[in-house]
């Protein structure tokens, strides 16, 4: 029997002496209940079934209207990738992507869609496919809306660019578009050096944005991240 409190009353009646016949009508008349096979198997979709965190879908990306999706993708995110390869703080950042505030330090559309390609290579989930379940364009959506945003950026020197380009790395290896990659990483170096040296001298103009403790804990990550992906 599939219940254990089944399983007690089948026992208590063999216990009081019933003969077979009456045994057998109990199991006929108190079937077994069908187990469920959904989540027989630990996989990674089933760990996060219910988002880790949730958040909104716009005005971060154009790819996808749907919060709950969106949420899937960056619990899928930070369950799997950025416990062992953190670039960014996860509280600030998704405190920021709640806000909706397209001028925030610690969140972009461009840092947003990085990450959603990220999320697509842990989930299968169908938002993870540009084509319905084709595993040859997962998360191919999302990385050539953040390429786009990339692009319209212009090398802006922010701490959300350098996120996101550590970010884009990670995707151009995961999909396993490395000749792209090799692409990015010279631009990479020459944002980690121009962002160093912008967060130095506005330190020594005395300017808050880059002295708080948020920032510091954000730029921590990153700056790490983008050298360690270069090994």
């Amino acid at each position: 029997m599939g219940d254990s409190k089944s399983n007690e009353a089948l026992l208590q009646i063999i216990r009081s002496g019933a003969t077979t016949d009456e045994i057998i009508q109990y199991v006929n008349d108190n079937p077994p209940r069908a187990k469920r096979t959904r989540r027989n198997m630990l996989d990674i979709v089933s760990l996060i079934d219910q988002p880790l965190v949730r958040v909104p879908a716009q005005p971060w990306t154009d790819v996808v209207q749907d919060d709950e999706a969106v949420s899937h993708l960056v619990s899928a995110y930070f369950a799997w990738n950025h416990s062992t390869y953190p670039i960014l703080d996860r509280d600030t950042f998704t405190r920021e992507m709640k806000s909706k505030n397209l001028s925030s330090q610690f969140c972009s559309e461009f840092l947003v869609n990085a990450i959603l390609c990220i999320g697509c290579t842990y989930t299968d989930h169908p938002v993870a496919f540009a084509e319905h379940s084709d595993n040859s364009t997962r998360g191919l959506h999302f990385f050539k809306e953040a390429m786009r945003l990339w692009e319209c950026s212009e090398g802006e020197v922010t701490l959300t660019n350098l996120q996101g380009l550590v970010a884009m790395l990670c995707c151009t290896f995961a999909l396993g578009k490395d000749r792209i990659g090799l692409l990015y990483t010279p631009q990479l170096i020459a944002l980690r050096r121009d962002l160093i040296m912008k967060v130095r001298k506005n330190r020594k103009l005395g300017s808050r944005d880059y002295a708080n403790q948020d920032f510091k804990r954000a730029y921590a990550l990153a700056v790490w991240g983008s050298f360690n992906i270069e090994v």
